[in-house]
């Protein structure tokens, strides 16, 4: 009986542990924003917050900045709202609107989309803007007090679309 309830529990943590979602990035921000739809308040001990697949982030009033393991970073603008899935192995990040900064660490690190038609005219370099919005020039540093690196070659799509390049 004790060897059929062992067998049983370790059945059981299997089935758990396979079923455990797996954390793609990390989310920090100076300010409030969203995470599967709960308000996060950003304070003292709790620096940044797991993203999983099928998340949906939308900034507050400040940036949020997502960190891949391999070191990429995308910056989201104030009010940006995105989704994070995975295709295969590659994280994907669907801008729904707003727009984002990135710093990749490999050109296909990470994939970004426009969720909804496609990147805005006049795009700068490591910027994806989806709503044609105008952002001041090196908004990112100031929210993040990060610089900017330049990976040439990052794949740009829209959501379900043939690839856009990053540059016009």
């Amino acid at each position: 009986m004790k060897k059929l309830s062992g067998i049983v529990a370790l059945l059981l943590a299997f089935a758990i542990t396979g079923l455990a979602e797996t954390q793609m990035a990390i989310v920090t921000s100076a300010g409030p924003f969203q995470l599967r739809g709960a308000h996060v308040t950003p304070g003292p001990g709790v620096p940044s917050w797991p993203v999983l697949p099928g998340d949906t982030i939308t900034a507050g009033a400040a940036a949020v900045t997502l960190t891949f393991p391999d070191g990429s970073t995308i910056v989201l603008s104030p009010h940006t709202s995105a989704v994070v899935t995975l295709t295969g192995s590659t994280p994907v990040v669907a801008l729904m609107s707003g727009a984002a900064h990135y710093t990749l660490t490999a050109p296909t690190a990470v994939t970004l989309q426009c969720k909804r038609g496609m990147p805005a005219d006049g795009q700068q370099p490591n910027e994806l803007r989806c709503d044609g919005s105008r952002l001041p020039a090196a908004w990112w540093i100031a929210a993040t007090g990060a610089t900017a690196g330049v990976v040439a070659g990052v794949v740009l799509t829209r959501g379900n679309g043939p690839q856009v390049s990053p540059t016009r």
